[in-house]
């Protein structure tokens, strides 16, 4: 069975967490569908001029993700191909309108988003790939850039 989880809109996120956070359902793609994304979203980076060390492939998906946000951060990667890639993760989301409501067999009432309602602030939509992301890797690219930020400011700048 794939994996399903409900995720809050964590505080800080403006409309989309206040007054009341806003429940989405991520759903696990197929095998088959997560490789050839998977694929496609590497197939873009090396065509970006990034070449995949063999640390890489064995690092997994946090290490292949570091590598990426590099080339795209360089301009090396072009964002008509990468914008329908990331797009793409979207479509494992649904919104949960109302988190207490269940279906007759228990299950969580789910429906697509359909709305620029449905999620209000940029912040929420990178932060839902990023989930989405970790659903199918146990990899949070999220956690992964916040920690790479603060090691950032903590760091001495360098000499004038």
């Amino acid at each position: 069975m794939r994996k399903q989880e409900v995720v809050k809109v964590p505080d800080g996120f403006g409309r989309d967490s206040e007054p009341r956070a806003k429940h989405f359902l991520i759903s696990e793609w197929p095998a088959e569908r997560a490789e050839k994304w998977a694929i496609r979203a590497l197939v873009a980076y090396n065509r970006g001029g990034g070449q995949i060390p063999m640390e890489a492939i064995q690092g997994g998906m946090e290490t292949i993700f570091y590598l990426g946000i590099n080339t795209f951060l360089r301009g090396q990667m072009q964002a008509g191909e990468v914008i329908p890639i990331l797009d793409e993760l979207l479509e494992c989301v649904k919104i949960v309108r109302d988190p207490k409501k269940r279906a007759p067999d228990g299950s969580i009432i789910a429906t697509d988003l359909v709305s620029a309602d449905d999620v209000e602030e940029i912040k929420t939509r990178l932060w839902l790939r990023s989930e989405v992301i970790r659903i199918h890797t146990n990899f949070s690219p999220a956690a992964m850039l916040s920690n790479l930020m603060t090691t950032l400011l903590k760091s001495d700048p360098p000499p004038a």
